[in-house]
């Protein structure tokens, strides 16, 4: 599995603490988006100890068809349902990305072993273009060999699940990044 379920249960409980997560079921596969994460699963490989705590949070078993938005209140979770198509929107622009990548080339992002602001340093072994990958986000992803770009950040996709991670936006660091992106820093 592409997926680290470990580190998908801690970003589930951070995100149900901060700003919430949406969690969907669609054709058999479990869609759940943090904000700056989306992880899809195929139902049947979801872990019981993942599907316990999403339970836990939305006090229904999920069904095909159904999506919800999650996050802690005052007195438990607020559990809101959201019509489908509005909880994929973000595997709509994903998949987005992913018809318009097939059309030209894709870029394989391999981690190097530098940290700048924080965060992990991506780095496209053609073109040394460099991405900021959040440490938390990063850690979704089990398999860091099969990256590729995609849209705004990374991307990893396995047969019974992928991952994909935006990228640290960065404001005012365009000269330093392309100072990285002037050196390869990856191993090879």
């Amino acid at each position: 599995m592409v997926v680290n379920e470990k580190a998908l249960r801690t970003r589930i409980k951070e995100a149900f603490k901060n700003q919430g997560y949406t969690v969907a079921v669609d054709d058999g596969v479990m869609w759940i988006n943090g904000g700056f994460w989306l992880i899809w699963v195929n139902t049947d490989e979801v872990s019981n100890e993942t599907l316990s705590l999403i339970t836990l949070h939305t006090r229904k078993t999920l069904r095909d068809g159904e999506a919800y938005k999650v996050v802690k209140g005052d007195n438990g979770p607020i559990v809101q349902k959201v019509l489908l198509d509005a909880a994929m929107a973000s595997a709509k622009t994903m998949g987005d990305h992913l018809a318009a990548r097939t059309m030209s080339e894709t870029f394989k992002m391999l981690k190097t072993n530098l940290r700048y602001d924080g965060c992990g340093v991506w780095q496209n072994d053609t073109h040394l273009n460099v991405v900021l990958i959040d440490p938390r986000y990063e850690a979704l992803i089990e398999d860091k060999k099969g990256v590729t770009a995609l849209g705004t950040g990374i991307y990893a996709e396995g047969e019974i699940s992928g991952a994909w991670v935006l990228r640290k936006d960065v404001k005012g660091q365009e000269v330093q990044l392309q100072h990285l992106a002037g050196m390869r820093w990856v191993l090879t």
